[in-house]
């Protein structure tokens, strides 16, 4: 057994990340002076974070493009035979079944922030497009959606879980340290990791996308602005 670099740093940050943001979103509601702003902080983060992972799956290390663990359904069914046999070929990178957790979760966010973008709520706060639409916008599809998000975490946990009883592997170590232990023959054939640098230039656009989404965020309620009072009611004095 041979101690190898499988998960490239750009990889390991970006599953974090999301996790974090996710996690944020699924706790922290819309609803409130102090939560709106960070759910949309959250949520406008996970977005530039997939938009960037996509392009990583493009131009990523081995274990990071999409060719990589985007299996057809016949490679599919046949690891979920194994696994409810309790029995598991190992796989370098995700095994069949976990890349297309990571494709409907990615598929998922990016559909919950797009939607949320496009979402008011009843205090008048509202996401950068909401006006597009008027009233509360897309707010109930993204409700849903982030119903179906609490859905798919509980499941990915589990599935994680399932692999490390059914291999022992802890792949959640993986994803820290980003080295597996491999056999001599199969540690042999894994290309090095491409260079963190080249991740830089996607992950600069997403961070200046998701900013700049940020900022268009209405994050006063309509409480907050009544309560001030216009400038016309400004208080004077005389000479």
């Amino acid at each position: 057994m041979k101690d190898v670099p499988v998960w490239d740093l750009p990889t390991r940050l970006f599953h974090w990340l999301l996790a974090l943001c996710v996690g944020t979103n699924l706790i922290i509601g819309p609803r409130g002076d102090w939560q709106f702003p960070l759910h949309v902080t959250a949520g406008c983060t996970a977005l530039a974070l997939v938009l960037f992972r996509i392009v990583w799956g493009i131009i990523g290390s081995r274990h990071s493009l999409f060719p990589d663990f985007v299996r057809g359904p016949r490679v599919v069914l046949q690891h979920l035979r194994d696994l409810l046999k309790l029995r598991q070929e190992p796989h370098t990178g995700h095994n069949p079944l976990g890349g297309w957790m990571v494709v409907t979760l990615l598929v998922m966010t990016l559909a919950t922030a797009t939607t949320g973008l496009f979402s008011a709520t009843r205090r008048g706060q509202s996401g950068p497009f909401a006006g597009l639409i008027g009233g509360q916008g897309l707010g109930d599809i993204h409700g849903t959606l982030g119903n179906l998000m609490i859905f798919l975490v509980i499941l990915h946990l589990c599935g994680v879980a399932l692999h490390y009883l059914v291999t022992r592997e802890n792949i959640v170590g993986a994803m820290v340290t980003g080295r597996k232990r491999l056999e001599a023959e199969s540690a042999a054939a894994e290309p090095p990791l491409v260079s963190r640098w080249r991740a830089a230039i996607p992950a600069a656009v997403a961070i200046a996308l998701g900013g700049y989404l940020w900022s268009q965020a209405n994050f006063v309620s309509a409480d907050a602005a009544g309560a001030s009072p216009p400038p016309s009611a400004a208080v004077t004095t005389g000479d």
